[in-house]
């Protein structure tokens, strides 16, 4: 039986305290123990307001319209609209990024790439391509943490390409990357660049057809299917991320892209059988999951 969704214009209070607790009853059916913290970053949102904020204004009466937009944005949250597109934030890196339907959420295991690739990159104006950039978090957190780095950033979404330029201005790195759309490796024909990266990474799509059935109903419903699922085995973009960066990393670079479940023996496989790579491994995030596939390029007339 489909559970309905609550009708919040049955509610009569107007002050924030009494808006918070009508929105966590709401949302409990889709948060659970996170749904008092959701409705506060909600009212939060369309206030203008810290979580702090929210505790100083509690007694305060919130306008009509304010009112209205909040209970949408609850009754969209109970229908499984994902929290940060609504909110239009996600923090990653410890840095604040617009998202929105076009783009993927940022992940906290996603930090290992940033993480991994800033500590094996030598030199101080090194070359970056982040394949497949989204809203940029990769990207700009590189650009962060490696602040003479020259990035590429690449997508084949126009509007997520939008979003990732946003992201770099807010963060004040719009001029060290340079954004490029197209399918993977294709926009940087052209450039030079071949031989002469010193890291390539990605967070490529990695959901099989079958498994997406399966999926949270926000992500499946939600999230943009082009950048989640890779096609019947959901490993398809991994061979041409691992030949493009034969090409495009120098000797020593680094190739690091991230893992789906289950997805660590058959990336390590084809890793293995290029010759362009030597050693090879794999990093765990916090749950003990493979979830970065880490190749260092071998001599260039390796392949």
């Amino acid at each position: 039986m489909e559970q309905r969704s609550p009708d919040l214009n049955r509610y009569s209070g107007d002050r924030v305290a009494s808006l918070i607790r009508e929105a966590e009853l709401a949302l409990r059916g889709r948060a659970s123990e996170a749904a008092r913290l959701e409705a506060e970053m909600l009212l939060g949102h369309v206030m203008g307001w810290s979580r702090a904020g929210i505790l100083i204004h509690s007694q305060e009466r919130v306008t009509g319209k304010d009112r209205g937009r909040f209970r949408r944005l609850v009754g969209l949250r109970t229908r499984g609209h994902p929290l940060q597109y609504l909110t239009h934030t996600q923090e990653f890196w410890s840095l604040e990024f617009y998202v929105n339907r076009h783009t993927l959420i940022p992940r906290p295991e996603s930090e290992i790439l940033v993480e991994e690739g800033a500590r094996r990159v030598t030199g101080s104006r090194p070359i970056v391509i982040d394949v497949g950039t989204g809203c940029g978090n990769l990207a700009v957190a590189l650009a962060r943490e490696l602040p003479g780095a020259r990035i590429y950033a690449v997508d084949i979404s126009g509007e997520a390409l939008a979003v990732a330029r946003r992201n770099a201005r807010s963060h004040g790195v719009g001029e060290q990357i340079r954004f490029l759309k197209g399918d993977q490796f294709a926009p940087l024909a052209g450039l030079g660049l071949e031989g002469k990266v010193d890291l390539l990474v990605a967070n490529p799509p990695y959901i099989s057809t079958a498994e997406l059935a399966g999926l949270p109903v926000d992500v499946r419903d939600h999230e943009p299917r082009q950048a989640l699922v890779a096609g019947r085995t959901g490993e398809e973009f991994y061979s041409p991320l691992i030949e493009g960066a034969g090409r495009f990393l120098k000797a020593g670079g680094s190739l690091i892209m991230e893992l789906g479940l289950g997805r660590a023996a058959g990336v390590r496989r084809r890793l293995e059988a290029s010759p362009a790579f030597g050693k090879i491994l794999t990093v765990k995030d916090g749950a003990g999951i493979e979830r970065v596939a880490i190749g260092a390029r071998s001599s260039r007339d390796a392949g």
